[in-house]
């Protein structure tokens, strides 16, 4: 643990799939009530290793707040626990539908992940020897993270106000890797904790299945604000090292997506037919990506996903067509 700013704490804790970013846990430390920003995936070692930064800071849960910047099994793994401690939540609102999300629906007991994965393309009538394989690897993912859950908290808003001592926070929206993420900016001290909007050295992915809501358009308009509102900040990002130069990571995340949808479309045009996401996804990334091998689950839901919001994108920009077939949905360059 290392105090970064006078009474903000962090913690970086690592894991072993190399797909899981290390988690930066921020504190900022208050004699009255103290901020958490999220708290982790739910494994044992990251369970002991927060709660030993809140005892090492004599936090008491019931004078702790967590801010959830959104809902995604590594930001919201322990608010359940943390609030029968005594600890309060705030998240906005928007970010309760987890089923506009791909992650939460693939980690899923329920019909949505059959659902998800047909309009993805992948079907038992398409790949009858990996289907059921895919679906064995998931409900191992599903046992391993443990199902997303509803939990209680208290809505917060962009303009809403946060205050902790020397630092008063504004909930500012930062739409695109969720329907609804939001982050807390510090004007007067120039501090912007983002969630998982920029990531040093890495391309945040926007992941969703569902149709119109035009993630990756929001995602890259709200880099481009992000540039100029937030030009003079410090990025205090969930993952990866502080972002000391914004611009110079938005740049290089704008850049990737946009050389993503020109394949996308590229290899679409080529085709000249209709394709399903999955097989697009193979193309445009290389290889066979069917999850037949346990340890690339999360690559393949990663590049659905990215591939689903470029063609949605796309779409949108009306350069494919769409249509759907028995839940299944298929895309044709225009």
């Amino acid at each position: 643990m290392k105090e970064i700013f006078p009474n903000i704490f962090r913690r970086i804790i690592e894991f072993d799939d190399k797909h899981a970013l290390p988690r930066n846990i921020y504190i900022i430390k208050q004699p009255e009530r103290s901020l958490m920003i999220d708290t982790t995936y739910r494994f044992e070692h990251a369970w002991n290793e927060i709660n030993q930064m809140i005892m090492e800071l004599d936090i008491d849960y019931k004078k702790l707040d967590i801010f959830i910047t959104h809902n995604h099994p590594d930001h919201v793994g322990y608010v359940y626990e943390m609030q029968q401690l005594g600890a309060r939540i705030f998240m906005n609102p928007e970010e309760a539908d987890v089923k506009t999300d791909i992650i939460q629906c693939y980690l899923s007991k329920d019909a949505s992940k059959y659902v998800n994965l047909r309009s993805m393309g992948v079907t038992k009538e398409r790949y009858p020897e990996e289907y059921d394989t895919l679906v064995m690897n998931l409900s191992r993912k599903l046992v391993e993270r443990e199902e997303p859950y509803t939990f209680q908290f208290i809505p917060v808003h962009p303009g809403d106000k946060l205050n902790y001592g020397e630092y008063n926070f504004e909930v500012v929206s930062l739409k695109g890797h969720t329907v609804g993420q939001c982050g807390l900016y510090e004007q007067n001290k120039k501090l912007l904790f983002c969630g998982d909007q920029i990531v040093k050295n890495t391309v945040p992915i926007v992941i969703s299945q569902e149709r119109n809501l035009r993630l990756l358009e929001k995602y890259m308009d709200s880099l481009k604000t992000m540039k100029e509102k937030y030009k003079d900040c410090i990025i205090l990002s969930c993952h990866n090292d502080i972002v000391y130069d914004m611009s110079l990571e938005a740049d290089s995340i704008l850049n990737s997506y946009e050389k993503q949808y020109e394949t996308t479309y590229r290899v679409l045009k080529e085709n000249g037919d209709w394709m399903v996401t999955r097989d697009l996804g193979v193309t445009v990334y290389g290889g066979k990506y069917m999850a037949s091998d346990y340890r690339k689950v999360t690559l393949c839901t990663h590049i659905w996903s990215k591939t689903f919001a470029c063609l949605e994108y796309l779409y949108e920009k009306n350069r494919v067509e769409r249509k759907e077939e028995d839940g299944v949905i298929y895309w044709k360059a225009l």
